[in-house]
């Protein structure tokens, strides 16, 4: 995809986060997670996550290691992991997006 139209999806995710999280359980939805050093966060507020619901927080917490690390690592397609956020519902269903940069070629990756 094209590097230029990858700060969109980054917005969006930031955008999610802030809107929503204010509301998590009013709504059942957590967006945890964004770009950068954000990223590194998702561990701990997915354990922030699973303390204000039934959620196992340290199983989200591993699902999220793990989906990052195959990412970034199994795929081995030359696009570094820059973004990653996770997003659960308060019954458990989830899903991680992520976005990464090629520098190589400007391209992006999500």
């Amino acid at each position: 995809m094209n590097w230029n139209s990858s700060d969109v999806t980054t917005a969006v995710m930031s955008t999610l986060k802030k809107s929503l999280n204010p509301h998590s359980k009013e709504l059942g939805i957590y967006v945890c997670g964004g770009k950068g050093k954000h990223s590194l966060q998702t561990p701990n507020e997915l354990i922030n996550v699973g303390d204000l619901t039934s959620l196992d927080g340290n199983y989200l917490a591993q699902c999220s290691k793990l989906s990052a690390k195959v990412d970034n690592t199994a795929i081995q397609d030359g696009f570094q992991i820059y973004m990653h956020n996770f997003v659960v519902r308060s019954k458990g269903d989830w899903s991680v997006i992520q976005q990464g940069m090629q520098t190589k070629t400007p391209k992006a990756r999500r």
